[in-house]
Formats: C-alpha cells, structure tokens, sequence
C-alpha cells in the first residue's frame, strides 16, 4: 500500500515557511504512541514548538512517505531524545 502526503500537511508546510517549520519522526518507543512511527511538525520561531500536525505509519519509510515534498533530512543531533530517529526540513 502506498501513502502519500496528506493536503493539510503540505498546505501548512508553505503557510509557515516564515516559522521555519521542521518535521521530526520518532521511533515506535515513545509513551504516547508505541508501536508506531510518527512524524510532528514542529515551528521554530518565533520560539520552537510543536504543532498538532501528526504523521503515523507501521514503519518509518511509511511516514517518510508521507512527509510534504521538497523536505531534507538532517539526520538527529547527538543530544536528541532517544526516541528521535531524524529531523526533516
């Protein structure tokens, strides 16, 4: 089965490039969420914060999937949360 990104998701993408928004996916061992991947879009200005935009999948390539196009990938920082696997921007 194939995904694709959501309209809202990409529509929000370009309504916010001002917020300089980033996605960030995390592995499926967070207390909210186990067993699944997910994806949140996150502003980072005027203050970082997170948005109620979600992506879920069964597996990371899923939700990479499903991510707005035109997105780079810039990996995780050594001082994330473990349960963060990658950051797009």
């Amino acid at each position: 089965m194939s995904v694709q990104p959501k309209q809202l998701h990409i529509e929000c993408q370009l309504a916010w490039q001002d917020h300089i928004p980033m996605w960030t996916i995390y592995r499926p061992t967070t207390k909210d969420y186990q067993g699944i991947w997910v994806g949140r879009m996150h502003l980072t200005l005027p203050r970082p914060h997170a948005t109620d935009l979600l992506i879920a999948g069964s597996t990371l390539d899923e939700v990479r999937e499903q991510l707005p196009p035109g997105l780079t990938n810039i990996g995780r920082n050594d001082e994330d949360d473990p349960v963060i696997e990658e950051v797009w921007i």
